[in-house]
């Protein structure tokens, strides 16, 4: 059975604070429902309006709606400036709207107290109170999604996409070029290898399980002051694209340092790269490392697969060609 809102209130304590009945009935039907949400049931009334089904679901909305404003609101704060302004906004007095016949508004204090009065839940309170909040929850907001907006993207340098298509090309026809700079031909000595150059113990270089063999490894060259190697893979004949069997892969290790990119932990750039934009070239930062993988023909998306097993973050964003 369904808990009732009116009733919880009023068994939980939730009496008459600072509203008499008089003060009570003279409030519209919508702005007593807003005081018995916020706990300002007066006793008298409370049987009454327990009965009523409309008032139940009134209150338990206001309820709700209070919970996930609160949960929203719960992260940055807003500006110094302008919280001083709204409370200076509600600290001076007002002169009466001309054609409302209202009372003049008394300076208004911003707090649990003053939502206890009569005055206080006066429709052109209740507006001007409500707007200076959306007001502040806009700012609030805004200022996160430009903090986020603006947050600094990171930069690959062309002549790195440059290099790196290069160093793939000329390794990939698996001739001399490749002979002389790949000295390490096995997943075992590799790994050995890899971390004695760039003096950083590495995970693993094995793809099999994702469908490529190490063809070869060496010491390479990636522009920037940080020691690099490059690993170079062959598709094994389960992994085909279309009806022709999947180009190389290229992974290149560099250990990060000032002047490298401002990569995000937790995310994996990938960015269109090669003649005509067909190839793709993966990016992500692990520890003190930088991985770039390029794989031909990915126009359609890295092979998931690989970025697994290298350990890529789940995070992805696709930068500019």
């Amino acid at each position: 059975m369904s808990s009732n809102p009116l009733s919880d209130n009023n068994a939980a304590g939730g009496g008459a604070r600072g509203l008499n009945d008089i003060d009570f009935l003279q409030l519209d039907r919508e702005t007593q429902i807003r005081c018995v949400a916020d706990g300002e049931l007066p006793v008298p009334q409370a049987t009454a309006m327990a009965q009523d089904e409309s008032a139940q679901r009134g209150v338990a909305f206001e309820r709700t709606l209070r919970t996930r404003v609160a949960s929203v609101m719960s992260g940055g704060a807003a500006p110094s400036e302008l919280r001083a302004a709204v409370e200076a906004m509600f600290a001076t007095e007002a002169p009466e709207s001309q054609g409302e016949d209202l009372p003049v508004r008394q300076p208004v204090t911003v707090g649990p107290a003053a939502t206890r009065t009569h005055a206080f839940w006066s429709r052109r309170n209740v507006l001007t109170t409500l707007a200076a909040a959306a007001v502040v929850g806009l700012v609030a907001t805004v200022g996160v999604f430009v903090r986020n907006a603006t947050a600094p993207v990171p930069r690959i340098a062309a002549t790195l996409v440059s290099f790196l298509e290069q160093e793939h090309a000329k390794c990939s026809t698996f001739g001399p070029y490749f002979d002389q700079k790949m000295i390490v031909r096995n997943e075992q000595d590799a790994a050995a290898y890899v971390a004695a150059i760039l003096e950083t113990p590495i995970s693993t270089l094995d793809l099999q399980e994702s469908g490529y063999s190490l063809a070869g490894a060496g010491r390479c060259h990636v522009p920037g002051d940080g020691a690099s190697v490059h690993a170079i893979y062959s598709a094994l004949k389960s992994v085909v694209k279309g009806q022709q069997e999947a180009a190389p892969v290229s992974v290149f290790l560099q250990v990060a340092t000032d002047d490298t990119p401002l990569f995000k932990p937790g995310v994996c750039y990938e960015k269109p790269c090669g003649e005509n934009l067909a190839d793709r070239l993966a990016v992500w930062r692990s520890g003190d490392l930088i991985y770039y993988i390029y794989c031909p023909g990915a126009a359609d998306g890295m092979p998931k697969q690989v970025l697994r097993s290298l350990g890529a973050p789940n995070g992805r964003v696709t930068l500019g060609a």
